[in-house]
């Protein structure tokens, strides 16, 4: 984020199993093809490698976390409480929704926040890496972007019990002391105006933490969210205009939502209606052909939105990369 380049472009790039030679040509060749940031997944001594190219080819560098889902055996063994629980009373740790991998650690759970400030905290002391990126900082999705539901085969017309998350007993304790109530006492707590904003702030209340600890460390701090404020809050739980950061990177994957590439104005135009913070559109590069890329490229420059983010390195082919180069 620190550069200033009119047209500002950054990659999301995982960082595992390459090697140091294999990240020193990837950030050469970004540099060569005009790429202002990179926001990097992997191992902190990864990340440390990544930094020193990152600098040397004056690229910013962020490192990119996944929050609140977590696999790791350690913690899935010793700290079972410490995951989310479905309206069934189903534990995200032992029957994840949707996918495997779909384990997710409580916002509310008093051993999670410094669990994760660990974390945030061991990247920051890499005097060279430029800030901390955010990434699934929500609840699981109550309902799927319609490609998605389509993809599992499913119709979501409203929230499901075995979706809804969390009713864990750090959650319903908590309500109830700021609300006066149980909300397991409701006989349908999904439509619950108090306990939909208490679970929005849960995770914002995460986010202040979070950042409040980054700052300190003199880093920027910036987030993958939903795509649109009101996307945001339906499908995920996340009310992301609530916190301060210094960038959103709103995730603008038109195609999961069943949109055309024009839908990326509106959903440009929905971020700027609910924040001042600068907007970082997030397009997803196996959604479009080159000619396609041009176009959505040519558009959100026409927006002026702060900067394009694209998903990312993996996955782009050497004629995506050239239109973005053309644009620098």
């Amino acid at each position: 984020m620190r550069n200033n380049a009119k047209h500002f472009f950054s990659f999301w790039l995982n960082l595992s199993e390459k090697t140091k030679t294999e990240l020193q040509n990837i950030f050469t060749f970004l540099a060569k093809s005009g790429i202002d940031e990179v926001l990097a997944s992997g191992a902190l001594h990864k990340t440390s490698q990544a930094t020193f190219f990152s600098k040397s080819h004056n690229i910013s560098l962020q490192h990119w976390k996944m929050m609140l889902i977590n696999n790791d055996p350690s913690i899935l063994s010793e700290h079972k409480d410490w995951f989310t629980i479905n309206r069934n009373g189903i534990s995200s740790a032992d029957y994840p929704p949707y996918v495997n991998y779909y384990r997710w650690l409580c916002p509310n759970h008093p051993e999670v926040l410094p669990y994760l400030q660990n974390i945030v905290k061991e990247f920051c002391l890499l005097p060279d890496l430029d800030g901390f990126h955010l990434d699934y900082i929500r609840h699981a999705d109550v309902i799927l972007p319609p490609k998605c539901q389509r993809q599992y085969q499913l119709n979501q017309t409203s929230e499901a019990a075995q979706y809804d998350f969390c009713y864990c007993p750090y959650c319903t304790s908590s309500f109830q002391q700021q609300y006066g109530y149980d909300i397991l006492s409701i006989p349908e707590p999904d439509s619950d105006e108090n306990w939909r904003h208490f679970r929005w702030h849960s995770i914002s209340n995460l986010v202040k933490e979070l950042t409040s600890l980054v700052h300190s460390s003199e880093k920027q701090i910036s987030a993958a969210v939903f795509p649109t404020p009101d996307i945001a809050r339906r499908l995920v739980r996340q009310d992301w205009t609530a916190w301060q950061l210094d960038a959103f990177y709103p995730m603008m994957y038109h195609e999961f939502y069943d949109q055309e590439i024009n839908w990326l104005a509106q959903a440009v135009a929905e971020c700027r209606q609910e924040t001042d913070i600068p907007v970082h559109a997030g397009i997803f590069l196996p959604s479009f052909e080159p000619d396609q890329l041009q176009k959505a490229i040519e558009l959100l420059l026409d927006l002026e939105v702060n900067g394009i983010s694209f998903f990312d390195y993996r996955t782009a082919t050497s004629e995506q990369f050239n239109v973005i180069t053309s644009f620098k």
